[in-house]
């Protein structure tokens, strides 16, 4: 059984930056269209599913190519730094041979 840590310790990701920024962004497009008509509603509705899109990609985009930048260094564990984790991310197997952790002991150490 794992102990959950409280809330109030618990770090402000970039993950949770750009979420809350994007959250904000859509509710307040989303009561401008509410209150406008015409063309100025149409383009912003066009915004709204527009700019969810472009972020949607821009994060898949980024979570396919550097997945450890959306951690914040504490959630790493104590085990293991946040080099030798992106080192395994990556695959860099000349450090890995050098004594480094392989990926599956990174994965297994990495706490959520």
């Amino acid at each position: 059984m794992t102990t959950a840590e409280p809330k109030a310790n618990r770090p402000i990701t970039p993950l949770w930056i750009v979420s809350i920024f994007v959250a904000l962004v859509e509710a307040i497009a989303g009561f401008a269209i509410i209150n406008t008509v015409g063309t100025v509603q149409i383009t912003l509705t066009i915004f709204v599913i527009v700019y969810a899109l472009l972020v949607a990609i821009a994060f898949f985009l980024i979570l396919w190519k550097k997945p450890f930048v959306f951690y914040s260094p504490t959630e790493y564990g104590q085990s293991i730094t946040p080099q030798e984790y992106i080192n395994a991310l990556s695959g860099n197997l000349s450090q890995q041979q050098a004594g480094k952790p392989e990926i599956s002991e990174v994965k297994s150490s990495f706490t959520t």
